[in-house]
Formats: C-alpha cells, structure tokens, sequence
C-alpha cells in the first residue's frame, strides 16, 4: 500500500532487508524478539525491538493479529518495551508508520510518539 515496492518484489526485498538487518538471524545481537500474550498466555501478536543506534531504540515490525486488534494489547506491548529500552541504556524508541496506517498513527500519538520527519508523494 505505501508504493514503495510493487507487490511481486516485495517478498524477495523483505527477505533481503531482514538478511541485512539480522546477519545471525534471531540471535542477532542487539535485536529482541517478543511474544505479545493476552491473560490467557495466548500469543495476540508480536513485536521486534532493536538497536538503531547507541540511544536510540527501534520498533522493527509490530503486528496484533486481527482478532485481538482494539484491546489495548499494543497499549500494554509499548509500555513494556519502553520500560525495557530504558533498561538497555536507550534514551528513545523510534518506529516508522505508514501514512495509510491511521490506526497505528492514532495509536502511536496517543502514546505520545512525535513525528520526526514526514514524507508526502503524489501519484502522477
């Protein structure tokens, strides 16, 4: 949706990316992979969260699945990680979202996340 890819590159290009950002895969160092679980201990979603520079943090990819969405499961994963970068030594977390993404910017400024930069485009 954010046209940066066309659909039939987008999968090789993700998986690119992820070579390049997690050489050691899982075990990349500087790089955390979470679970997000409800009461019940049932996985709701996931989140990954890693080193961008020496005081900043980042959020890779957050994802609660569609069933669980609107249940303050991402209120809850943020609180934690942000208490656990703080824990890291991280002054900041970063994150990039979509502009299409309404949800996830609503979300993300009620949590009190500025925005540092903003790119616009038009299709011609």
């Amino acid at each position: 949706k954010a046209g940066a890819w066309t659909e039939s590159e987008a999968l090789d290009k993700s998986k690119a990316s992820n070579v390049q950002l997690l050489p050691d895969g899982l075990q990349t160092r500087h790089h955390y992979f979470f679970c997000i679980k409800n009461t019940y201990l049932q996985t709701v979603g996931h989140l990954w969260l890693g080193k961008m520079t020496e005081t900043l943090a980042w959020v890779y990819d957050i994802t609660i699945f569609e069933e669980h969405r609107k249940k303050g499961y991402a209120a809850a994963a943020f609180a934690a990680i942000e208490t656990y970068a703080k824990e890291l030594g991280y002054q900041k977390i970063g994150l990039n979202v979509f502009g299409h993404n309404t949800a996830a910017r609503n979300l993300y400024e009620k949590l009190n996340y500025n925005t540092d930069s903003l790119q616009m485009s038009k299709q011609l």
